[in-house]
């Protein structure tokens, strides 16, 4: 059978590199043989410890000097360094150079080298050479190589070659399922999982998949059944928990997305974080006297935590608490300098406390943190046509700014009316007032209410 480049992270491997470990600190013995050092280099692969794979080789070689096994390692350790003439050297060097890893790690090499015709002519000798038994199994890891250098289509070919030579293959199914994604078919990987789920309808992976699937296409009531499923099969698992509270949430549906994150909190231990779900929770829900107590745990646990910060800060200007919202926003902005969001609120609390000449100060940087707020735009041009010495030129071209950004912004066109009217120029006012009441019945009432003073000129635009 072809040996996968998909490394297996089991529980025996995980023991061994415990032991190494240990070996390492000066607590156990120091013997390995080829294949558990096999297994502790992969794992340092497998998470982007280099260096680490490096040392284990070092002991590998001590221990084993002639191991061709170990060889190909090292040449995969060059491939995960970026020093691919190393390791296409090395791999020249071996005596049996077709063994079936070292092909694929040739392939690997020659496809990041820009040697593609090369790295699919070894492909197709090894799957012509392999045996007829093992082909579905051959067509996987010359995908997965595929897969590695992001070349998706190419990975789709050899997947759906080895799909007609086993359809039953799960683990050629998942990897086809993952490549569809990859290339935002989700439809495809969907049924993909389904044929899996056909096969062995307990595999909670294919479930849970599924719903990541159904997700990130924003169908959140599909996704919510498949991690329900997931969880019929296994019900502490702590992943599909959080994504089924997520959903929820995502569905506005708060109260019920409180108790799966509770249950996500209790498994994984990442309460800091589940602190902050329940308060966003909370906080949708109104309750903000409530959101701000799990916001506040979640600060206990990471000082650091900038959403806390932010979510408090709201909560505090809802509850018109403006003085102590201040306070957790200006922490927040001494987290993310370069955060306008903070900025924002910042300024609404100012605005909320009075402060109104600081407030427009922070909404102007706000601005140039990030120019596409729209709403910016419109309240300091609330602020300068309404302050106790208007400006109104000054008004009118924050209004005319936020149209240009958002046409369709709300009440936008009796903003720049109002202006138009106040400065003399009648005819654009019309105009602009007569959008405004084409666009939404409402218009005219918050004209009324807003600009008294102009209110004559709705008899000249009856709604």
């Amino acid at each position: 059978m072809g040996r996968k480049l998909i490394f297996s992270n089991d529980e025996e491997s995980n023991e061994t590199v415990k032991r190494y470990e240990k070996y390492l600190s000066g607590q156990a013995g120091g013997y390995f043989d080829v294949e558990e050092l096999e297994d502790i280099i992969e794992f340092y692969l497998r998470n982007g410890l280099t260096e680490d794979s490096l040392q284990a080789l070092e002991l590998g070689f001590k221990l084993h000097p002639n191991s061709s096994e170990l060889k190909l390692k090292r040449a995969k350790t060059y491939l995960a360094t970026g020093d691919n003439q190393s390791a296409i050297q090395l791999l020249d060097s071996l005596a049996d150079k077709d063994e079936y890893e070292a092909t694929l790690l040739r392939m690997q090499i020659l496809l990041r080298l820009g040697r593609n015709e090369e790295a699919h002519l070894l492909a197709t000798r090894l799957w012509a050479q392999g045996p007829e038994e093992d082909a579905d199994n051959i067509c996987l890891d010359i995908a997965s190589v595929y897969s590695a250098q992001q070349e998706w289509g190419k990975a789709l070919s050899w997947l759906h070659k080895g799909d007609s030579q086993n359809s039953q293959n799960t683990d050629l199914l998942f990897e086809l399922a993952f490549t569809y994604e990859q290339q935002n078919a989700f439809p495809q990987a969907i049924a993909t999982y389904n044929r899996i789920i056909d096969i062995d309808p307990y595999i909670t992976e294919a479930w849970f998949d599924m719903g990541q699937a159904y997700y990130a296409q924003q169908n959140y009531n599909k996704a919510l059944e498949a991690y329900e499923f997931a969880l019929t099969i296994n019900e502490k698992d702590s992943l599909t928990l959080l994504q089924k509270a997520h959903t929820l949430f995502q569905l506005d549906r708060f109260e019920e997305a409180i108790e799966p994150y509770k249950e996500y909190g209790k498994i994984s231990g990442d309460l800091w974080q589940t602190s902050l779900f329940l308060g966003e929770c909370y906080e949708n829900m109104g309750e903000y006297d409530q959101a701000v107590i799990h916001y506040e745990n979640s600060i206990d646990l990471y000082p650091e935590n900038y959403d806390a910060l932010i979510g408090i800060g709201i909560c505090l200007l809802e509850l018109r608490r403006y003085e102590l919202a201040q306070s957790y926003l200006q922490k927040a902005i001494s987290i993310q300098e370069d955060s306008a969001e903070a900025c924002t609120y910042f300024a609404e609390a100012l605005t909320g406390s009075g402060q109104l000449d600081e407030a427009i100060r922070n909404y102007k940087h706000s601005l140039r943190l990030n120019p596409g707020q729209t709403s910016v735009l419109v309240t300091i041009g609330q602020y300068y046509y309404h302050r106790e010495a208007p400006d109104v030129p000054t008004a009118l071209s924050y209004f005319l700014q936020a149209r240009e950004q958002d046409p369709e912004y709300e009440y936008i066109n009796a903003f720049i009316a109002a202006c138009y009217f106040t400065m003399g120029e009648e005819e654009s006012g019309q105009a602009h007032l007569a959008e405004a009441l084409s666009k939404d019945a409402e218009a005219a009432q918050i004209f009324r209410d807003n600009y008294p003073q102009h209110a004559h000129f709705l008899s000249q635009n009856p709604t």
